[in-house]
């Protein structure tokens, strides 16, 4: 377990400072915090923003730092992992019980209405002198008629709403492609490609878990990351989770008004992300991620949005599997890309306090496979079991060895990019993309 280099408290997952290099506690993680000597980078990485923030998000993870080199051609790979507090956001609408009220209140003013014809109306024309000098009994009654009209129509648009709600499905698909829309929307004004819908199930899943078992993390109540049920679930590409929360307090969540929600969520966390050093941004706007799985929930009180940001660059011959810890896969790389390698990564095993967080990784790098002489420096090097590369083609396995005991054993393939695409905020991304993650739990 390490210890925060500035406060001295001890760590189970330590978040390790892009700017400085050291190592961290979750409160101390931002450059701020800890007195950063890379402070000044960091405060170039912000930009400004205007906008105010309508919901609370939790941060986008990316691998942690890695270095490797072998004796034909050395490589640094790098990474980094972002977190923020959710905080809640009361609302402004007022409460269920007085706008019932009110709804009352106008059904009974259109009963009158409909109980008084106009030739049973209360009024004399003798009443209207000295009141209403210049009006006479049939101005005084169309008056009426009209603002009894206006009093239905408004009935009718409270009802609408209130009453005849959509489909849950039907709230869930304009939520998804107007979600889709923005997005795609704001990667054009920045001349990157527009990402395609992938419907696995499994971000749907994440939204509908945190709704029904009431939690709002990346880790389950029991402490079960999301990498792992990407694989659980038939995930067998690169994936990004992130999550967005929007919760009334005192109020009540109108199903109408979930998909603004989400496009709102998504807009904080393209230019309002600051506090988690703009990790989601560079997931969202990340060249590299050419899918995205969306997932949305909601209750009465709070809508859960999730976006599975996905690198699908791989056309499975052999789809990824461990039988018995022996790892294998084989498939086709798109043109662009060129296989580069294979590293394992080690996380902890669950453990319930990993629900406080408000990140994630998929841990620290433990060992990478290669064939003949080739090794890897600071990690355990794994010989394979069999390793054939071919332009863009591979075929590959190796056993997974649990050196570290229980936890989760994640397998990442890289790949060097050769499209020429560039990430317009976070170079560090440019080079090396990852095109599997594939995770094991071993439990004893």
């Amino acid at each position: 377990m390490a210890k925060c280099h500035h406060c001295g408290k001890e760590a189970a997952l330590p978040f390790r400072c892009k700017y400085c290099g050291n190592l961290f506690c979750e409160d101390c993680r931002l450059p701020p915090k800890h007195n950063c000597s890379g402070i000044n980078l960091w405060f170039q990485r912000a930009s400004p923003s205007n906008l105010k923030r309508e919901d609370e998000y939790l941060p986008v993870r990316f691998k942690p730092s890695t270095s490797h080199k072998t004796s034909k051609d050395p490589t640094k790979k790098s990474g980094k992992s972002k977190k923020i507090k959710p905080k809640y956001k009361k609302s402004k609408r007022k409460s269920t019980k007085l706008k019932i009220l009110l709804l009352s209140m106008l059904i009974a003013l259109l009963g009158i209405g409909v109980y008084y014809n106009t030739s049973n109306l209360p009024i004399k024309v003798n009443d209207l002198d000295g009141i209403l000098p210049n009006t006479t009994q049939t101005e005084v009654v169309e008056n009426v008629k009209e603002e009894l009209n206006k009093a239905k129509k408004s009935v009718n648009q409270t009802l609408q709403k209130v009453i005849r709600t959509p489909s849950r499905e039907k709230i869930t698909n304009e939520t998804i492609h107007a979600v889709l829309e923005y997005l795609n929307k704001e990667r054009t004004k920045r001349d990157l490609p527009a990402v395609k819908l992938i419907s696995t199930g499994i971000a749907q899943f994440r939204a509908e878990d945190m709704i029904k078992r009431d939690y709002f993390s990346h880790y389950d109540p029991e402490g079960y990351p999301p990498f792992y049920y990407y694989t659980q679930k038939g995930g067998v590409y690169a994936m990004e989770e992130n999550c967005g929360e929007y919760r009334i307090v005192g109020g009540f969540l109108y199903p109408n008004d979930v998909p603004d929600y989400a496009v709102k969520s998504v807009k904080s966390m393209i230019y309002d992300d600051a506090l988690s050093d703009w990790g989601h941004r560079d997931s969202l706007l990340d060249p590299s991620n050419n899918y995205v799985d969306i997932g949305v929930a909601w209750d009465s009180n709070r809508m859960v949005l999730v976006l599975h940001m996905t690198k699908k660059y791989v056309e499975w011959t052999k789809v990824p599997k461990v039988d018995n810890m022996v790892f294998s896969a084989s498939g086709k790389l798109n043109q662009d890309l060129k296989f580069e390698g294979v590293m394992v990564y080690y996380h902890p095993p669950p453990r319930e306090e990993f629900n406080k967080r408000h990140s994630y990784d998929i841990g620290d790098p433990i060992a990478g496979v290669v064939p003949g002489r080739a090794y890897y420096e600071d990690v355990e090097t794994w010989r394979p079991l069999k390793w054939t590369i071919a332009g863009q083609k591979f075929d590959i396995s190796f056993k997974i060895r649990p050196i570290k005991g229980p936890g989760f054993y994640t397998v990442v393939i890289w790949a060097e990019n050769k499209s020429g695409l560039k990430h317009p905020f976070d170079p560090e991304r440019d080079n090396y993309w990852t095109v599997l993650e594939y995770t094991v739990f071993v439990q004893s």
